[in-house]
């Protein structure tokens, strides 16, 4: 078992788990690599990339209507 470093809540574990593994919480859908086995240590994968230059305005005075 692991707890979801979000909302708390209990995940059951894959007996076969390795390192570099992606674990999603049941719960609330957070995602976690494996980084150690013994103990067993995980991190939170950043879900939240943005990418501002794609919407970016090519003047950069934010009027919609260039």
């Amino acid at each position: 078992m692991w707890d979801c470093l979000s909302c708390k809540s209990e995940n059951e574990i894959d007996p076969d788990i390795e390192e570099g593994q992606i674990l999603e919480c049941l719960e609330c859908g957070a995602e976690y690599e494996v980084s150690c086995l013994d103990p067993l240590a995980f991190e939170a994968i950043d879900m939240a990339v943005v990418d501002d230059d794609d919407d970016a305005d090519p003047d950069g005075d934010d009027d919609p209507w260039d």
